[in-house]
């Protein structure tokens, strides 16, 4: 039996004198505790810090635009007559604007003197009114009169 235990080789717990002694240091604790996603993550240098601090991406120049020159002037000229073709656009509306302001200033007034003329009208026509309901008053009084004559007339004994 001494044969076998001499060619195995002692655990870490059997050099210490047994269990519950440290066994080695926190850091390599650790390293075996980790699991195995974490260690393929360390080797393929995933976590290294860096030591340079990225800041923005890489810019690249305008001469080092793949572009050609004669595609940036068909670019210029697309831009400008678009503009220009905006401008023109906006100046119309612009124009139609003040065309339908006008039109709208217009109309306004003709409709607060079509509004006046209407008051006028209508004052006119009550006035009307007034002196028809008056007549027809005067009338019905008249004809009451009558009316009473005739009785009288009719009931009045003749002497």
């Amino acid at each position: 039996m001494s044969n076998v235990n001499s060619s195995r080789k002692p655990s870490n717990v059997e050099k210490l004198g047994g269990r519950g002694q440290t066994i080695g240091s926190v850091e390599d604790y650790l390293k075996r505790k980790r699991s195995d996603t974490e260690k393929e993550q360390d080797e393929a240098g995933i976590f290294e810090k860096s030591k340079r601090t990225v800041r923005s991406p890489n810019k690249t120049r305008a001469d080092t635009l793949p572009v050609k020159n004669q595609e940036m002037d068909e670019l210029k000229r697309l831009i400008l007559s678009t503009s220009a073709n905006l401008k023109k656009e906006i100046k119309n509306n612009f124009n139609q604007t003040a065309k339908i302001n006008e039109d709208l200033k217009f109309l306004r007034e003709e409709m607060r003197i079509r509004e006046v003329e209407w008051r006028k009208e209508k004052e006119l026509w009550n006035q009307e009114k007034n002196e028809l309901m008056e007549k027809v008053k005067i009338l019905q009084e008249k004809l009451e009169q009558q009316e009473k004559k005739t009785k009288e007339t009719i009931y009045r004994v003749p002497t």
